[in-house]
């Protein structure tokens, strides 16, 4: 699962890099990586990737959208996750513009 994460991580970059943040392929690759974070209990990666995610998909489909609401769905089951390295144990919350810099998609900069 340790390499599985980096390269899960890469595809997430290269998605991003290749087609913007508003692209299915980025989505695709968003949601992988968290699930798999997810599966490795590290919750406030997967947080930081979810809190991302919303965002952009609220931005490109609407909050009400079938999208965000899955997204959103993900992102209560990660924060309401027990173990030793929940979010719930953190001070503070991470700003996923801290973990991924801002959108990149012309989408996103028109929707601010």
């Amino acid at each position: 699962l340790a390499e599985a994460s980096t390269r899960f991580r890469s595809n997430l970059a290269t998605a991003r890099a290749l087609y913007g943040d508003g692209s299915s392929v980025t989505n695709v690759a968003a949601s992988n990586l968290s699930a798999l974070l997810m599966e490795r209990r590290q919750f406030w990666q997967a947080e930081g990737i979810l809190t991302w995610q919303l965002r952009l998909v609220s931005r490109l489909h609407g909050r009400s959208s079938a999208k965000a609401r899955e997204v959103a769905f993900r992102l209560a089951q990660c924060k309401l996750a027990p173990g030793a390295d929940s979010i719930n144990i953190w001070p503070e919350r991470i700003a996923p513009a801290d973990v991924f810099g801002v959108c990149s998609d012309p989408v996103c900069a028109r929707a601010v």
